[in-house]
């Protein structure tokens, strides 16, 4: 059989590199095969609803795209942060939360910055200087079998629980990953006064001091929601890609 092609539907450079580095081999994105407008609608109410639907859009444009490869799974990433504080937001509008909290809903993503602000105002209205979060990665795929032409589809997901603050640390990442935080274990969570007012704010804050965007990549892949899910899909794709 020819070697399996990874064919990555999105453009995000950052996602891009974290697959590719969790799977030690190269990954085509949409750009790399020359389909410049990929940007399918996420109208799913899910993590796993919105991840099959760009990897079904994209597996369409490739039944008669050209200079495909002969034997290719497609996989779709769709992530987010759920944020307990906020009822689950920003959830699966985590990449456009700034234009959601404008009112702006038809407006496509908004900078990593203005997601980070939105939200740090948002837990600030909340009276709050942090909350119990949860990262949540959702790989679809959809490995496409030319000589039987047959596809066979389905869903890989992980999650990252931690707290998220207002305080931002880090730069390494992309997202909310400076404003994630894994410092204090589930047991000390649970006792967490986040009031913006309590007397342990400040001491809670400056305590903080291990962002997931203080992490190499192979440390945050380690750990991460979509590092979990990639291993999750590995063991379904029965791929052995432990060695670089």
């Amino acid at each position: 059989m020819d070697t399996l092609s990874i064919i990555l539907a999105t453009n995000n450079i950052h996602k891009k590199q974290e697959i590719q580095h969790a799977f030690h081999t190269a990954v085509l994105s949409p750009k790399d095969l020359g389909i410049l407008d990929f940007d399918p609608i996420e109208s799913g109410e899910t993590f796993e609803q919105n991840a099959m639907i760009k990897a079904q859009a994209l597996h369409h444009i490739l039944q008669t795209h050209a200079n495909v490869p002969p034997h290719y799974v497609v996989i779709a990433d769709d992530s987010g942060l759920c944020v307990e504080a906020l009822h689950g937001a920003p959830g699966i509008f985590s990449a456009r939360y700034a234009h959601m909290k404008q009112g702006n809903k038809q407006h496509g993503n908004a900078s990593d910055k203005d997601n980070r602000n939105a939200l740090i105002f948002a837990l600030q209205q909340h009276g709050v200087w942090g909350s119990k979060a949860f990262f949540q990665c959702s790989i679809a795929y959809i490995i496409q079998h030319t000589q039987l032409q047959t596809n066979t589809q389905g869903i890989a997901s992980g999650q990252c629980h931690g707290i998220v603050a207002i305080k931002e640390l880090g730069r390494h990442g992309f997202g909310y990953d400076s404003m994630f935080y894994r410092d204090f274990n589930a047991t000390q969570i649970a006792c967490l006064d986040f009031s913006l007012h309590a007397n342990d704010a400040m001491s809670n804050l400056d305590s903080l001091q291990h962002s997931l965007a203080t992490l190499s990549l192979a440390q945050k892949t380690s750990i991460s929601h979509r590092g979990q899910a990639i291993a999750k899909l590995q063991t379904l794709l029965n791929i052995d890609n432990t060695h670089a």
